[in-house]
């Protein structure tokens, strides 16, 4: 494998480990919403099958475009970098990075759980919210939506989270730091409840597949 490609492939996984591990001074009206928001959160079900299209754009504009499936704990992102399409994938204890234009990937064993709990569920979603312990939460309109804000501080980091007024579900997350080279906005758009198929997350068996250990 090229290094050139190799190189594509560990910042591509990067990109990946967001993408799943971002699932995360009050007002007057803090308390209020917080009590809306929890009602929302305990009427919805398990979102265990879903599909949606996700916009990760970094300090300086640089932009990555991704459509993500999840379901029952299995997760495959497709992204495309220098008009090469890339495609991440978790699957029991690993984790793949796959090059279809050259049927290459690599395989990393996941030693831990931080990966996968890191799948977009109402459970774990809640939990990194946590309502509890907001800076604030207001209401304002995003493209046309009514959406409850939740500000957090996550150590030296400011969270900002845009979540549908109606259904809980997230459209946008805003991380800002003193640190601005990590600094980026993630938009999600496109949700789609179930239909997702396991042939989503099966590793073609025609691939060179080189496995890492770290």
């Amino acid at each position: 494998m090229k290094q050139s490609s190799i190189g594509k492939l560990f910042f591509l996984f990067c990109i990946f480990l967001i993408i799943t591990t971002v699932f995360f001074g009050c007002s007057n009206n803090t308390s209020q919403y917080r009590l809306q928001l929890n009602e929302i959160f305990n009427s919805m079900e398990a979102l265990d099958e879903f599909y949606h299209e996700m916009v990760l754009t970094f300090e300086g504009g640089n932009t990555h475009r991704s459509k993500i499936w999840t379901k029952d704990g299995m997760i495959r992102s497709e992204s495309e970098m220098e008009n090469e399409v890339f495609i991440s994938i978790i699957h029991d204890k690993y984790s793949y990075t796959l090059m279809p234009n050259e049927k290459t990937g690599i395989k990393i064993e996941n030693d831990s759980d931080s990966i996968s709990s890191g799948i977009f569920d109402v459970d774990s979603f809640i939990s990194n919210l946590d309502l509890d312990n907001t800076k604030g939460i207001s209401l304002e309109k995003y493209n046309g939506i009514d959406c409850y804000v939740v500000l957090q501080d996550i150590s030296d980091v400011k969270v900002k989270t845009w979540l549908n007024k109606d259904t809980g579900l997230p459209i946008k997350v805003e991380s800002t730091s003193k640190n601005t080279a990590s600094n980026f906005v993630m938009e999600f758009l496109d949700f789609k409840i179930g239909g997702v198929s396991d042939d989503f997350f099966v590793i073609p068996s025609d691939y060179e597949i080189i496995e890492l250990n770290w």
